[in-house]
Order: structure tokens, then sequence, then C-alpha cells
């Protein structure tokens, strides 16, 4: 069942990833594509104001562009929806500006403009594509899921069951190999003190890891650090700081126990 089961699922997966990466480079696109149209879109307008204030055009061509006359500012173009409102506009008013026999604008011109807001609008496209086939492999993966967590229990619990007779210990220690870890309320606390190798001075924001586990904790500006942890047995604590060589030591842990760590990191 193991084997028959685990191909599809990590396909599956893969395939999710795949989809991930594929969106979220197609999200970068298009935001440069977005950002290059509303430069666009802001400098014509721009240029418009400009020309109207030294007199090319009269005040109301600003109504072509569905602007209102006593308009200065550049409009809102923080959203999708307003960045293909205003380039529709401008194409309007373009338009509406050569059929009054008034000069085309330049730099840029409403070709331009449209050549970038087509841009913009293809790889949206792209991008809401990516979005939909992403989420499709997301809910291929969750459907998965419930199956896989059935299997997991159904192993673990063989697992449990082939080392039952075995003192705990030695139990705990076989039954990592395969994934099932115990864990107890009673908490085993490590505490130490982590210093600059080169002179003694205490480190501070170091990162102490029991790497098996994920639990972690900085130290303090005294470089102490107290670490308290419900994973048993054979374990490995990991200090890390920018800057410096990561270390790590190999601990016994026990239920409830103390233990004390300290160390002194190499500068890179």
């Amino acid at each position: 069942m193991q084997r028959a089961f685990y191909p599809g699922f990590n396909t599956q997966v893969v395939e999710m990833d795949a989809a991930k990466g594929t969106q979220l480079g197609a999200s970068l696109i298009e935001d440069e594509k977005m950002i290059f149209a509303r430069l666009c879109i802001s400098h014509y307008i721009q240029v418009l104001f400009f020309a109207i204030e030294r007199g090319d055009y009269p005040n109301l061509v600003k109504g072509y562009y569905g602007m209102d006359g006593n308009q200065t500012e550049l409009p809102k173009l923080g959203k999708e929806s307003d960045i293909f409102t205003w380039g529709e506009n401008i194409k309007n008013g373009e338009a509406a500006l050569i059929a009054n026999s008034y000069p085309a604008m330049t730099n840029p011109t409403a070709a331009q403009v449209a050549a970038a807001l087509l841009e913009f609008n293809t790889t949206h496209g792209t991008q809401s594509a990516s979005v939909e086939s992403f989420d499709k492999e997301q809910e291929d993966v969750a459907a998965l899921i419930p199956e896989a967590k059935e299997l997991v229990t159904d192993i673990w619990d063989e697992v449990e069951f082939t080392y039952r007779k075995e003192d705990f210990p030695s139990k705990r220690a076989n039954c990592r190999l395969y994934g099932v870890v115990y864990s107890s309320k009673s908490k085993a606390t490590i505490t130490g003190t982590v210093t600059n190798a080169s002179g003694g001075a205490a480190l501070e924001a170091v990162n102490v890891e029991v790497t098996e586990s994920g639990e972690s904790v900085l130290t303090i500006a005294d470089g102490t650090y107290s670490l308290g942890t419900g994973f048993f047995g054979a374990v490995t604590l990991e200090f890390s700081l920018d800057g410096f060589t990561t270390q790590t030591f190999p601990i016994d842990v026990h239920e409830g126990g103390e233990i004390t760590q300290d160390v002194a990191l190499v500068a890179v």
C-alpha cells in the first residue's frame, strides 16, 4: 500500500510546487508590466497638463479624457482596474483630440500607452491562468491528505507494535527511525551562554535550536539562553548567528532533565 500511494502523492506535490513557481514568475512579470503601464499613463497625463498650461491645448480637452476641467492632479492608478480605465480614457481622449483637429500627444504617444497596456493585459491574463492552475494543484494534493494521514497512522501503529516489548529508551530510538517521536509534558531544560571565541564577549540573538524538533530560542543581551524541549534521547543542538560559523553539538536529553551547554562561536 505504501509503495502504491507515495509515487502518486509525490507526483502531485511536485506538480503543485511547479505550479507555484510558475505563478510566482508570472506575478513578477505582471508586476513589472503593470508598473510600466502605470508610468506611461501618468506621464501622458502629466504632459497633457503641461501642454494645457503652456496653451498648446484649451482646458476643455480634459473632458475628452473623462476629467473635470478643474482637475490638476494625477488620477489614482493603484489598482489594476484603474490602469485599464485610464488606458481606455487615453485612447478615447486621443481620438477626440484628432477628431477636433488638435495635434496628437507625444512623449509618450497614445500608441505607446496602448502598447504598454496591451503587454500588461497579456501578462495579467497569463498570471490569472497560473493562479487557477496552482489552485487546482493545491486541491489535488488536499484531496490526498486524508489518505496520507490514514497511511501514516497505520505505519506508526505498526512501528509501535513492532517495538512494543523493548525497554523505552530503545523503543524510542528505534521508533524515531520511522518518524515516530515521543514527547512529554515534562520538558527537559537546556541552558548555557554563547560568547565570541575572540575576546569572550557575550553574543545576543544567537539562534539555539533542537534540529530534530525545530524548538528554538534566541540568546539575550548577556549571551544566555534557556530552551525547553519535549524531544528526548540523542538530539542535535545547533547554534547560529550571521557572521559566525554555525556549530552543532550532540547531546542526550532525558525527560525532566537539566543540561548545560556553553558555546564560543568563531567569526567567519
